[in-house]
């Protein structure tokens, strides 16, 4: 089958440079518009946090809750409500007794058995 595609011909070696500068060319505003969402993204962060700061949030929550907004585009009152969500916990829990493991004694266990012994062997 004939391809339908020109050959490729190959150009003289270009410096790094140059190729910049011809991207440049080709696509004006890249850099810009590359740079100003990197540093809105900054501005968001910024005043996320204060205002997770200001609705009463510890500040590692804070800073948490303006990345999320910062970078996954979260609303803000979403964010500032999922981290003041109280933990749902179960019940106190209960001290397991499994009968194997249990058997094993403590360091303080041992300890008191020891000087027990010590104190035996000294009478």
């Amino acid at each position: 089958m004939v391809s339908n595609f020109p050959p490729k011909l190959r150009s003289a070696p270009v410096s790094n440079t140059e190729r910049q500068r011809q991207f440049r060319e080709r696509n004006p505003g890249y850099y810009g518009r590359l740079h100003r969402r990197s540093n809105q993204r900054g501005v968001v962060f910024a005043a996320a946090k204060q205002a997770a700061l200001a609705a009463g949030l510890v500040e590692s929550v804070a800073i948490s809750v303006a990345c999320e907004v910062a970078l996954n585009q979260t609303d803000l009152l979403l964010a500032i409500a999922q981290a003041k969500r109280p933990l749902m916990l179960p019940a106190p829990a209960e001290l397991l007794l499994i009968p194997g493991i249990n058997a094993i004694p403590t360091r303080q266990q041992m300890q008191a058995a020891r000087e027990q012994v010590a104190v035996s062997r000294e009478s």
